[in-house]
């Protein structure tokens, strides 16, 4: 086994066969496996996120090699702290046990054909939320979630420094519109699923709640910071200090209204460039690739609550520069029109 260093979780193949065992069969025997680091330090903060590649056979099969991303808690316990990695660590997991494939159900006793099904999640291969494998209890250092591997089937995150062009923006709110309207379909055909399922992956959760004074007071210089070379922002300093410490004084203390029916849904609610991954083929003149396909990752902050924060959180903070002013009746309209056809 290599695990370049990595704390936190040892994991050995007696560990990964428990865990494959329930998707891929009690006969499966894992025979070796390494893993690395997926993604640069910085890119997610409210996970550790590994590139794992299993080498296992089933029975008297020959060796096989399964690739998978395994998704961790955050080593720091400042992250672990901030983003309330016991219960959002948590939701993530039910939302591919329990929500997952409530909605894959009904979209076949409803009979939508196989090929306009919506398929948005990465394939899911096991999962534990603590030690005691308790789904009601809050997650612990134990936590993992093992999916497929999405790069290599050709799925690629967009470019979050240029924005998405109308192509792109038309495919990830097409998936967004369908996976709004699939929920709220479970809710209005099967409420008590949709009660046992849904709401149990939008536990409520505190992101940026701080006890510790010190760490809490280092991330707002830190934050703060970021903005002081700008000229632009020199006049709005202060201001900008106060709002910061408003930000997380409050955290934990606001409560939001609840949200209004019947158009209250599952809803993402990190929804933008970094959690979207497109696949591409040629176009017809061979010159460039279009995006045909999407794949939505990262479910721990999920929340039900109206389906326009999702839209407009995509629009403004994932777009083109310059999009959004000239596509944006357009943008909604499509939006709409997904909604009411799926």
């Amino acid at each position: 086994m290599d695990c370049d260093n990595i704390p936190i979780v040892q994991l050995t193949n007696e560990d990964l066969e428990k865990l494959l065992h329930k998707q891929l069969g009690t006969d499966l025997k894992v025979e070796s496996f390494t893993c690395k680091y997926l993604t640069k330090p910085g890119e997610n903060y409210g996970s550790t996120i590994l590139s794992i590649e299993v080498f296992y056979h089933k029975g008297e099969n020959q060796l096989k090699k399964l690739s998978m991303v395994g998704k961790l808690v955050p080593q720091s316990t400042f992250l672990q702290e901030m983003f309330h990695v016991c219960i959002t660590v948590k939701k993530e997991i039910r939302m591919y046990i329990l929500v997952k494939p409530e909605l894959d159900n009904l979209q076949k006793e409803i009979g939508i054909p196989e090929s306009e099904r919506i398929d948005v999640l990465p394939d899911y291969y096991g999962s534990q939320i603590n030690k005691e494998e308790d789904m009601d209890a809050d997650a612990d250092n134990s936590a993992i979630l093992l999916l497929g591997n999405l790069k290599l089937s050709g799925y690629v995150v967009g470019d979050r420094k240029l924005g998405l062009d109308i192509k792109h923006m038309e495919l990830a709110i097409t998936a967004l519109a369908q996976l709004h309207a699939l929920s709220i379909a479970l809710k209005l055909l099967k409420p008590q699923i949709f009660n046992e399922t849904v709401i149990k992956a939008c536990e409520k959760y505190v992101l940026g709640k701080m006890d510790n004074d010190e760490i809490l007071n280092d991330w707002i210089n830190s934050t703060v910071g970021y903005v002081k070379p700008l000229p632009e922002c020199i006049p709005y300093l202060e201001r900008i200090e106060e709002d910061v410490h408003k930000y997380f004084n409050l955290k934990g203390k606001a409560t939001e209204p609840p949200p209004r029916e019947p158009f209250a849904t599952l809803v993402h609610n990190d929804f933008w460039v970094n959690n979207i991954m497109f696949k591409y083929q040629k176009s017809s003149d061979n010159n460039s690739s279009i995006p045909v396909k999407v794949k939505i990752v990262d479910f721990q902050l999920t929340t039900y609550a109206s389906p326009v924060r999702d839209l407009i959180f995509l629009l403004f903070t994932s777009s083109e520069e310059g999009l959004v002013e000239k596509h944006y009746d357009y943008l909604i309209s499509l939006y709409h029109k997904e909604f009411l056809q799926f």
